[in-house]
């Protein structure tokens, strides 16, 4: 997938595409670098809350939430979050 592609995706089980509808979400942004042939995302979603990522995340809300189409496109999938 090309960084240009995210905005056209209608797949609703991606996170990309939840993140904005969830309560308590104050933006969402995508960054994106190409390095060696590969491009590398960081996805930053802004909360109001903890509290408030859990429905989206479930309640371990540090480990990564990937849908099972991720695979096709991403080369690592994190374990873990940073909040």
């Amino acid at each position: 997938m090309q960084p240009e592609e995210l905005g056209t995706q209608s797949d609703e089980g991606r996170a990309i595409s939840r993140l904005p509808r969830c309560a308590g979400n104050k933006g969402v942004y995508v960054l994106h670098r190409d390095d060696r042939g590969k491009t590398e995302f960081v996805v930053l979603s802004l909360s109001d809350s903890l509290a408030s990522i859990k429905p989206f995340a479930g309640n371990e809300i540090e480990f990564a939430t990937y849908y099972m189409r991720d695979r096709e496109f991403l080369v690592d999938l994190e374990p873990h979050v940073t909040h």
